[in-house]
């Protein structure tokens, strides 16, 4: 099925700046369609993220999880695109009250754990403790850069952070991770919840999905507070537990710090970068 093929209806979201649009199109019966395309002279992150999702959405379908169902995936020159089926319902984020939001979250995070091992056969990627510190210098120096204002607070991180990287290695329990998942990330239709923008789909620790949630500037702030609650009570487990949530929280914050967000949600990231050394430096 090619997009010549379909009638477009109207942009959704995209990155110009990373060659990424994301429009709806419907066919001659009316089905929609949300097709991905990434199209740039070089490979980027962008073109990367978007070859996650399809893989992602290959081994999430296999698991029979609910998520995009993909329809076709073309590939050009300079040109990748993903076309997935539409799912019109609500999403989280519409969905009352919030007692009930959380639930929802909570039982998708544990759908996703629960599927961890049981891949026939993985095209999802992973990322270990060896991924994260290579690319921590890329982060790091591109998170000052945009930051200088903050050059002493990313200074002092950058041992911490080292340190706490250490209470992974030889740690192999790895779950699915989202890696995105808020409320505007989570539709629900006909009695069915849907997990969809799966770019960032990954096979990593258990913390980074609570952590990466709390990411979201937008996410309600109740929501942002039961997530500190839960990293809270997670890191009483001991020394070892507490290291890998703080190691997750900079690694988040930082990542986050090296694109060009609006003024408020950097204010958010370094918020939580003092969060997470106030957690590391706690008796």
């Amino acid at each position: 099925m090619k997009t010549s093929k379909l009638q477009f209806v109207k942009s959704l979201k995209g990155d110009s700046a990373s060659g990424i649009s994301v429009s709806l199109y419907k066919d001659e019966n009316n089905n929609y369609y949300v097709v991905k395309t990434w199209q740039n002279k070089y490979i980027n992150l962008a073109y990367l993220n978007l070859l996650n999702e399809i893989n992602s959405l290959k081994d999430l379908n296999n698991l029979k999880l609910n998520v995009p169902k993909i329809v076709e995936v073309n590939r050009g020159i300079n040109r990748l695109s993903l076309i997935t089926a539409y799912i019109d319902g609500r999403t989280l984020d519409k969905i009352k009250p919030y007692s009930t939001q959380l639930k929802i979250y909570n039982r998708l995070v544990n759908e996703l754990r629960d599927n961890s091992g049981s891949f026939p056969n993985r095209h999802i990627r992973t990322k270990t403790v060896a991924y994260y510190l290579t690319l921590l210098p890329i982060i790091w120096i591109k998170a000052i850069f945009q930051n200088i204002g903050q050059l002493a607070l990313l200074l002092k991180i950058l041992p911490i952070y080292i340190h706490c990287s250490t209470s992974n290695i030889g740690n192999n329990n790895l779950d699915i991770v989202h890696g995105d998942l808020n409320f505007k990330n989570i539709i629900i239709k006909n009695k069915k919840t849907y997990i969809i923008d799966c770019e960032q789909t990954c096979l990593t620790y258990p913390e980074f999905e609570t952590v990466s949630s709390l990411m979201v500037y937008h996410s309600p702030a109740k929501f942002k507070q039961s997530l500190k609650d839960q990293i809270l009570i997670m890191s009483q487990s001991g020394t070892i537990q507490r290291y890998r949530l703080v190691f997750a929280l900079l690694n988040c914050s930082l990542h986050n710090l090296t694109w060009y967000a609006p003024r408020k949600y950097v204010e958010w990231y370094f918020k939580l970068l003092h969060f997470a050394i106030k957690l590391y430096e706690k008796p």
